[in-house]
């Protein structure tokens, strides 16, 4: 009997310290703009002269964010990834770019009522890759079909004005699959989220 009433006084004390924490879980749209760079590995070397700077990474991502306590949350969510380079290899001009659909959950944190804090994992299945050089499509696309992406990652920002947010990101991918290369990647820009 006295387990019951512990667990009854637990979860009442939970309901009073969280009652107006339901109000505060909302759906977030968040967009990224990075910078990046790009390992290629064959036949578990690294290829230093195919280490390739991004022009544009770009991400939009829809999830809900759930609170959990005062200052924690955690957000589960899907979006869709776009990368690109240019690169300059044996003197040839080339271009690479994928589109990277995704889900992703991230622990977050709150502090001092305004600040923003997560870390989180992402698992993508890129859905479409092209390659370029010297004008010539280079890709086969039939290989990146069964490619897979895992990546960690972590915000720092600050909420204003009720339904933004902004800040810093990071992030580290790795991408492989049944055909060869293996890559990573690591990106770091800002993020924008509209909160509602």
């Amino acid at each position: 009997m006295n387990r019951f009433l512990m667990i009854a006084l637990f979860a009442v004390s939970c309901a009073i310290a969280q009652e107006d924490l339901a109000s505060k879980s909302r759906f977030v749209v968040q967009t990224e703009i990075a910078y990046s760079v790009m390992d290629v590995h064959r036949n578990g070397m690294v290829y230093d002269e195919m280490s390739y700077t991004g022009n544009g990474d770009f991400w939009l991502q829809f999830g809900r964010e759930f609170r959990f306590a005062k200052h924690f949350s955690w957000t589960p969510s899907v979006g869709i990834n776009r990368n690109g380079w240019d690169f300059t290899l044996y003197s040839h001009e080339g271009k690479m770019s994928y589109i990277d659909p995704f889900v992703a959950a991230s622990i977050n944190a709150h502090p001092f009522g305004m600040g923003y804090v997560d870390f989180g994992f992402r698992y993508g299945r890129p859905t479409y890759c092209f390659g370029e050089l010297d004008g010539e499509k280079t890709t086969d696309d039939e290989g990146w079909f069964a490619a897979y992406s895992v990546e960690g990652f972590a915000h720092l920002g600050v909420d204003f004005k009720e339904h933004f947010r902004a800040g810093a990101v990071t992030r580290l991918t790795m991408m492989d699959g049944e055909a060869e290369p293996h890559i990573d990647m690591f990106h770091v820009g800002v993020f924008a989220s509209y909160l509602f």
